[in-house]
């Protein structure tokens, strides 16, 4: 049965209580598994409470389908669920935790929308992980969010090790907290350039912290934990706000390239989304031509149908903005994107650029990124390959007909006040990588 619990799962009796609660006797071994719904928040911010609750009721009812009679599984607050298993090895609780992963991937039809709802999950183990209920529900959860950072839609067993990763996850979602009060996160600017003369003709803005300790960080440091927290919001119109801002007053000095931007998930599926772009587009005082939203395929897996209807509505609203997909055939790459998805261009996922130039992978890596060019163009759009480093690869996009790319092999990315000034010089290779 599923039993709908707020409160902790057990209080004073310890871990008698939480084994006589679930009818589990004391001498036995037992796995806590926790699980928590990747981008529930999301789902309640954009579709409601109902249909919150209504995808929480029928997440409750796979679970139930996919566990054994000795399994007992409980919400225990918002959209995290625990089951407890009585096992007698380790690879019990893999079982089960693979039959809740497999039972999840399907989507659910909440309110007329196909929805995805997959977890990340973490497994204690009685006596190993602790001898309270406290201590495996706290296993549990650190195990939990390692699998979040790992990508979610994955398990993980908890190690002790994990615990300082906890400590040091808290301690940079602190310093975020300070680096958004002290604008420590800045945006840098990778050129954009045709081949194969390497003109500069844009730019893709790219996240940076400048840590007043670490020096300059990668959003790879960093982002990740942004996303465990309610932070990511933040920061997504944080970037989005001042990379407008940064178009506006380029354009406003006479500068007609184009600029682009990552737009994340949480901010494509918000209610309102192309009123709300649209006026921070109108508010910094910039024309949408100069302005490119980078989407990825698994953004818009999650509600195919809402994503487009977001994308279009905000065309609609500014003529001339566009729309590129990012890291074009590393995902799901089906060409229903492409003929309903309001796109303009296709980025190359750099996976097949890396296998332009690497031996036994050249001819395949080159069929590839050939099909991708030749789609794009005649479907009337650009076709853009990212992570260009090395001259073979440039001379591999020559010859499939590739005219745009980016990488280190033209530029690293440049603070704003380096980027305006690079476009009055004649562009050379980096060859200092």
């Amino acid at each position: 049965m599923v039993q709908d619990r707020h409160e902790p799962l057990v209080a004073a009796n310890g871990l008698s209580g939480i084994f006589l609660h679930f009818g589990v006797e004391l001498d036995d071994f037992v796995a806590v598994i926790l699980l928590d719904l990747d981008e529930f928040k999301l789902i309640n911010d954009t579709l409601g409470h109902n249909a919150g609750d209504q995808l929480l009721t029928e997440v409750a009812g796979r679970l139930q389908e996919c566990l054994r009679a000795a399994d007992t599984v409980a919400r225990f607050g918002g959209d995290e669920f625990v089951v407890v298993v009585p096992i007698t090895d380790a690879a019990n609780a893999t079982e089960v935790a693979e039959r809740i992963l497999n039972q999840l991937q399907s989507r659910f039809r909440i309110l007329e929308r196909e929805i995805a709802a997959l977890p990340s999950i973490g497994i204690s183990l009685f006596p190993q992980d602790g001898l309270t209920a406290d201590n495996l529900i706290q296993a549990a959860d650190t195990a939990m969010y390692t699998a979040k950072q790992a990508g979610k839609n994955q398990y993980r067993f908890f190690a002790e090790s994990m615990n300082a990763q906890v400590a040091r996850r808290l301690q940079i979602e602190a310093q975020l907290r300070d680096a958004l009060e002290h604008e420590q996160l800045v945006l840098h600017y990778q050129p954009r350039v045709m081949l194969p003369d390497g003109d500069y003709y844009g730019a893709e803005a790219l996240l940076r912290w400048e840590h007043p300790e670490r020096g300059l960080l990668q959003p790879g440091e960093f982002l990740p934990i942004a996303e465990q927290s309610a932070l990511i919001g933040v920061i997504d119109r944080y970037v989005l706000t001042r990379a407008i801002g940064q178009v506006a007053r380029w354009q406003t000095a006479g500068h007609a390239f184009v600029i682009s931007m990552n737009l994340s998930a949480r901010l494509l599926n918000e209610e309102g989304f192309g009123a709300d772009v649209a006026r921070l587009i109108h508010d910094a005082g910039a024309r949408p031509a100069g302005i490119e939203l980078e989407i990825t395929e698994s953004m818009v897996m999650q509600d195919f149908a809402h994503a487009t209807r977001q994308l279009r509505d905000l065309k609609e609203r500014c003529p001339g903005l566009r729309v590129a997909l990012d890291d074009f055939g590393a995902g799901y790459s089906s060409l229903k994107y492409l003929r309903e998805l309001p796109i303009d261009t296709l980025k190359i996922d750099r996976s097949f650029i890396n296998d332009l130039d690497t031996c036994d992978l050249a001819d395949t890596g080159r069929a590839i990124a050939k099909t991708i060019v030749e789609l794009g163009q005649n479907l009337g759009m650009n076709v853009i390959a990212e992570g260009v480093e090395t001259p073979t690869q440039v001379e591999v996009l020559l010859s499939i007909g590739c005219h745009e790319a980016q990488g280190f092999w033209f530029a690293r990315p440049m603070a704003a006040d380096a980027f305006a000034p690079a476009l009055d010089t004649d562009p050379a290779p980096d060859t200092a990588r």
